[in-house]
C-alpha cells in the first residue's frame, strides 16, 4: 500500500483528518490548500500546536467529505511536495 494512501473503503465519501509532519518554512499551508482546491476539496480545520522543533513540525488539517478518487490524486499532488518530514497520512472521520 502506498504510504500516502487514505486508509478506507474504495468506495467511502467521508469527511478525513489529514496529518502532516514537515520541516517549517513558509508557505507549506499555502501549497497545500492550493492542491486542495484544484481536486474540489474543502478544508473544514487546521490545527497546529506551538512545537518547539521545527525541523519536524506536526499539524492537522480536517476535510470536508470527499470521495476516495479525488482525495486520492490529491494526496498523491501532496506527496511529491519537498518539505514531509514523514508521510502524510490519512485516516477517515466517522461521525
Amino acid at each position: 500500500m502506498d504510504s500516502c494512501a487514505p486508509a478506507y473503503p474504495a468506495d467511502s465519501v467521508a469527511p478525513f483528518c489529514l496529518r502532516f509532519v514537515v520541516a517549517d518554512r513558509p508557505g507549506i499551508l499555502a501549497d497545500l490548500t492550493a492542491i486542495l482546491a484544484r481536486h474540489g476539496i474543502n478544508v473544514d480545520a487546521v490545527f497546529q500546536a506551538p512545537w518547539k522543533d521545527k525541523a519536524a513540525l506536526p499539524f492537522v488539517v480536517t476535510l470536508e467529505p470527499v470521495d476516495e478518487e479525488r482525495l486520492g490524486n490529491a494526496l498523491a499532488e501532496v506527496a511529491a511536495l519537498t518539505f514531509h518530514v514523514e508521510p502524510p497520512f490519512a485516516l477517515p472521520m466517522t461521525p
